[in-house]
């Protein structure tokens, strides 16, 4: 009976090589066919966190789309908050701010409805300036006058001094001044003024944000032009909008790094990749825009999609499946720890294979933006990670770069490797 029990033992013992080797040949081949696209790199997929990211995708479209119909029932176009701007509405759609932190300036525009009473009662007395007007220049063409007068009207009942609508200590509350106080108050979510720094006052001084912004607004507005464009909205009403430009300072990219570099510099060291390249993406991603969203949407300094990309980092850190929202990602920290969490994933598990750390980053900078499976598509025309790399070792810095360059499907994703293989120089 032992010879039995012996000889069964060591017949499955015998039989556990065997199992492996059927597995290696026909299971599956995780380094050949993998991509950083929604794939979960770890096995950690919880279907009930996949469904709530799915009901949250929703619900934030729906909500969008409704937002959008409303101001443009309004507007002339659409604006909303990208990696690189920063687009706010006041409450009643009437005004909005737009921050180019690429460009460096601020846009605010105010919306006219002519159908407004106090609109009306401006009209009606100028109309009578222009019939005092018109009879003493009868050469003077009455309809060119009319829009003249008009335009000047708005500007002056919505843009110059309101003595109706001011505060306490005599300063306009006008639309404009409102709007631009409001931003100048505005906080990312490291507690600091969005554009502390970055707008000079008629002194040559730096407005910090904090104090009396509704003072440093009347200032920064004072001597600016305005510009008025009239269009009829969808529903039917027409309109006029006056924008002013306010640039913000030269250096407003580096007052902005300057906030974040530290941070950077320390998740970089943590997860094992160059600060320079983890700086030159954040500023390719979002020009360090604290309130970066694109339409994807992806959120944040290094522009993290939840779903996906934030996702599969927090795995590879923590080593478990996470909701992850956009107001986690809008905090710095938090956002900082998965791009370069991210990153590092990239290069140091599916990229493992390429020996130089140069071209292992050649091909980690595209596969950030567009996913490891196209960068590999772009060398070998398959997705087959091990293949790729096998390839990428074959070549020099510059045939491998002017080989992703040239057969990385995107437009987007061949000038996102030119920028960022370029910026990181300024950080070195």
């Amino acid at each position: 009976m032992k010879n039995k029990i012996s000889l069964i033992i060591y017949s499955l013992i015998a039989l556990v090589p065997a199992v492996f080797i059927i597995i290696a040949i026909f299971g599956p081949k995780k380094d050949s066919t993998i991509s950083l696209n929604g794939l979960d790199p770890l096995g950690l997929d919880d279907v009930k966190v996949t469904k709530k990211y799915d009901e949250s995708e929703e619900k934030l479209r729906k909500k969008r789309e409704k937002f959008k119909n409303a101001v443009e029932k309004k507007w002339d176009t659409y604006k909303e908050s990208t990696s690189k701007s920063y687009v706010t509405y006041s409450k009643d759609l009437s005004s909005r701010t737009i921050v180019d932190f690429e460009k460096g300036e601020v846009t605010i525009e105010v919306i006219v409805d002519e159908e407004d009473p106090k609109y009306d009662s401006y009209e009606s007395k100028y109309d009578l300036d222009i019939d005092k007007q018109f009879a003493n220049k009868y050469k003077t063409n009455k309809k060119t006058l009319s829009i003249r007068t008009r335009l000047l009207n708005i500007i002056t009942m919505f843009v110059l001094q309101d003595d109706e609508d001011t505060n306490s200590d005599g300063s306009s509350n006008s639309s404009f001044v409102k709007q631009l106080s409001k931003l100048l108050k505005e906080k990312g979510d490291d507690g600091q003024p969005i554009l502390k720094d970055q707008l000079v006052d008629a002194g040559g001084k730096a407005v910090e944000g904090v104090g009396n912004t509704l003072s440093a607004a009347k200032d920064l507005i004072s001597d600016k032009t305005k510009k008025v464009r009239m269009h009829f909205a969808k529903d039917g009403k027409k309109r006029t909008i006056i924008s002013i430009k306010i640039p913000l300072s030269d250096d407003h990219m580096e007052k902005r790094r300057e906030r974040y570099k530290e941070l950077i510099e320390i998740e970089a060291r943590r997860f094992n990749i160059p600060t320079e390249i983890a700086l030159a993406i954040a500023e390719t991603e979002s020009a360090f825009n604290p309130k970066a969203k694109s339409h994807v949407p992806a959120y944040g300094l290094m522009q993290l999609v939840p779903k996906t990309g934030a996702r599969d980092a927090y795995q590879w850190i923590y080593k478990k499946d996470k909701f992850i929202t956009g107001r986690y990602l809008y905090k710095p920290r938090n956002n900082v720890e998965l791009g370069c969490a991210y990153l590092s994933m990239i290069r140091h598990h599916y990229f493992s294979d390429i020996r130089d750390d140069e071209r292992a980053y050649l091909c980690a900078i595209p596969a950030y933006n567009a996913g490891v499976g196209n960068v590999s598509k772009a060398l070998i025309d398959k997705t087959n990670i091990k293949e790729a790399s096998k390839k990428a070792n074959k070549m020099n810095r510059d045939e491998l770069y002017n080989k992703l360059y040239s057969d990385l499907k995107s437009n987007e994703a061949k000038n996102y490797l030119k920028k960022v293989w370029t910026r990181k120089e300024n950080y070195k």
